[in-house]
């Protein structure tokens, strides 16, 4: 049986490989913050992609539809504290 193809995604400049074809908001997060995002009721998240299907660039929400992941894909994620 063959393995799937994984894709080498960047996150905040860090190299991951993902075995899915798509990703999802939450699944970005975590790999941005090693699985150990910061919690609080006033913490709310960003993230923007680079380099997706088509050279696509945008922002992933917490609402959104899985997101198509391309090889060499770049995702930058920053938190904010609301206040």
């Amino acid at each position: 049986m063959t393995q799937p193809k994984q894709s080498t995604i960047i996150v905040n400049g860090t190299e991951h490989e993902w075995p899915e074809k798509e990703i999802v908001y939450q699944q970005v997060v975590n790999l941005a913050y090693d699985g150990n995002p910061p919690t609080g009721e006033n913490i709310t998240f960003n993230v923007a992609y680079f380099k997706g299907q088509s050279d696509q660039e945008g922002f992933l929400g917490p609402n959104s539809k899985p997101l198509h992941v391309r090889d060499g894909m770049e995702f930058r994620v920053k938190h904010s504290t609301r206040s």
